[in-house]
């Protein structure tokens, strides 16, 4: 039986099981590419009124600005339900 086996090759050692390797020691995973960046649109410029339309004027007094006291007391009066105390 010695003799059967001296002229056959000898067998493959075993390799060890087959295993997960740890994550530490795998590699990362490729990153996907990021988007390419966007370009900013430039702001839109309001066109121009035309030439034959004139720009209106401001509203005179306290009606123009909207910060005014006569505005501000109007406002509470309108806020509060009550007629507006016009001592002028």
């Amino acid at each position: 039986m010695a003799a059967a086996m001296a002229g056959a090759p000898d067998p493959a050692p075993a390799s060890p099981p087959a295993r997960s390797p740890d994550p530490a020691e795998r590699p990362p995973e490729p990153r996907p590419e990021p988007p390419p960046p966007v370009s900013a649109a430039p702001p839109s410029v309001p066109a121009a009124l035309p030439v034959d339309e004139a720009p209106r004027p401001a509203k005179a007094g306290s009606a123009a600005n909207p910060f005014s006291v006569e505005e501000i007391e109007a406002e509470f009066a309108r806020l509060l339900g009550r007629p507006l105390d016009k001592r002028n």
